[in-house]
């Protein structure tokens, strides 16, 4: 089976989740506003993925429109980013394996079971940018260095939230 048709099996399945919480869809990127912020979830395919195998993993997000005036939202540049198996309790880089119909339908039911209790949950701590402004304040900034976490405070203090 090629990757490709696996791959859309596991974004179906993550899919059907995402659109009953009001994520829109682009490609392999789900983004739905929620107050002064976006959310992102992003299915990542392994560049090492052929066709006897292929790996998926799951890269959440969060994006302050104020911070990237122009910027269109991606995971690569949003302002609190995670894999989401290191919001699981493995708490490591997890990556579902699928070669045929069958184990993409397992692995995407997987993906779905923990988006729902790790995933989502997380992302829920975070609705706005003065959620994300008090875990920087805190000292925390997952997916950014710490540097970047105090610009981004710095300049999220400046303009009137």
């Amino acid at each position: 089976m090629q990757p490709s048709e696996i791959a859309k099996l596991i974004v179906q399945d993550v899919s059907a989740l995402l659109s009953q919480m009001e994520f829109r869809r682009r490609s392999r990127l789900f983004s739905r506003p929620l107050h002064d912020v976006v959310q992102l979830i992003q299915i990542q395919a392994s560049q090492r993925n052929s066709q006897a195998s292929s790996s998926f993993t799951i890269n959440l997000g969060v994006w302050v429109p104020v911070l990237e005036q122009d910027a269109i939202p991606s995971i690569a540049g949003a302002h609190w980013r995670q894999r989401l198996g290191f919001l699981c309790p493995e708490h490591k880089d997890l990556w579902w394996q699928a070669s045929d119909s069958a184990s993409a339908q397992v692995a995407g039911h997987e993906l779905v079971v923990r988006l729902q209790q790790f995933g989502l949950p997380a992302m829920a701590q975070l609705p706005s940018a003065a959620s994300l402004l008090a875990l920087w304040s805190a000292g925390t900034s997952p997916g950014l260095t710490s540097i970047q976490a105090t610009r981004y405070a710095s300049k999220l203090k400046s303009i009137a939230m």
